[in-house]
């Protein structure tokens, strides 16, 4: 637990130093005094459950998780599903849906996200390990190629595709 506060704490002075980096006022900066009004005050009122989205229980994670994560599907402000780390997606019948990756992106430590890795964490948040319930259509996951996954469901599910777009994706 005391490893999980000294994360949010750290992502807390982080986002507070980023912010304050922001500024295109010639007033604010590393010389200048800070006014009160000037200042971001940014606390949390509760813990995080864990930072492993698949293991999660607690809805307040999502918004200490979302800055950390990417997501496969991402939204707009009317919830309509937008690209993320999928560029595109298409249902090629009721029961398959493609997903077309974003070519380029590395994982924190300089790894390529390839088809095999979106496979590996979605067959994790589809298992039965998880905490996560949004994949229970899923039956298989295939990687056609380095940038294409196909998955395979068990029954329609419309809702398969902002799934994405939470912790299962």
């Amino acid at each position: 637990m005391r490893a999980a506060h000294q994360m949010l704490f750290g992502t807390v002075i982080l986002s507070a130093l980023s912010l304050a980096g922001c500024s295109n006022d010639e007033r604010v900066g590393a010389t200048s005094e800070v006014k009160e009004h000037e200042k971001v005050i940014v606390a949390y009122s509760t813990d995080l459950n864990t930072f492993d989205p698949v293991f999660g229980s607690a809805g307040s994670d999502h918004s200490l998780l979302y800055p950390l994560y990417d997501t496969l599907v991402s939204f707009d402000e009317d919830l309509l599903p937008q690209p993320g780390l999928a560029e595109e997606w298409e249902y090629l019948n009721d029961t398959t849906l493609e997903l077309r990756l974003r070519d380029g992106v590395t994982f924190h430590d300089g790894s390529v996200m390839d088809g095999e890795a979106v496979a590996f964490n979605l067959e994790r948040a589809a298992s039965e390990e998880s905490y996560i319930s949004d994949l229970n259509a899923v039956e298989s996951v295939e990687v056609v190629d380095d940038l294409t996954v196909r998955l395979h469901l068990q029954y329609p599910d419309s809702s398969i595709v902002l799934a994405l777009a939470d912790r299962a994706g």
